[in-house]
């Protein structure tokens, strides 16, 4: 039975802060539109309150984008989590102090499932928006088939998300 959650991160999850700078500037709010284009040729600056202790943990940035330590996709990219969502997501760089991060910023907009629309279960949604709720929530819709994030993030032993089932047919 296919159940789309609402993702975000966890409350407990260390935070990354945005740094002021010009390249930084106009990249929030995380609601759909790309970001890439304010910085195409380098990381946007982030503060980071500490180096990264455990590379399956994310970090909190703000709300409507996941944010992982770079570490996170380990030495083979099609055995790593990244590979679930890598094709579904604009992958942003971040900077900190001393660790690289990557951010995913969805532009993927789907009807609300109360107007009737059918998710092709043949197709995967690791990650999108639903036009009418606030547009910095993100989804994933969990299925049999395909990349689902919540079973990556379980079969990885992945930390600092949370998961809260919102719709189930």
């Amino acid at each position: 039975m296919p159940q789309i959650y609402r993702v975000t991160p966890d409350p407990s999850c260390p935070v990354l802060r945005l740094v002021d700078t010009p390249q930084n500037r106009g990249l929030l709010p995380f609601d759909g539109p790309t970001k890439g284009h304010l910085s195409p040729k380098e990381s946007f600056r982030v503060h980071q309150d500490a180096a990264v202790a455990d590379p399956k943990q994310f970090w909190a940035l703000a709300p409507g984008i996941i944010v992982y330590p770079e570490a996170m996709i380990g030495d083979d990219v099609y055995a790593s989590p990244y590979y679930c969502w890598a094709y579904y997501v604009e992958l942003l760089s971040f900077a900190g102090e001393s660790d690289h991060f990557r951010g995913m910023n969805t532009e993927q907009i789907y009807p609300h499932p109360r107007t009737g629309f059918e998710f092709d279960l043949n197709s995967s949604y690791p990650l999108f928006r639903i036009a009418g709720e606030n547009p910095t929530d993100l989804f994933c819709l969990e299925q049999k088939t395909g990349d689902n994030l919540l079973s990556t993030y379980t079969k990885h032993g992945l930390k600092g998300l949370r998961f809260e089932e919102v719709w189930t047919w």
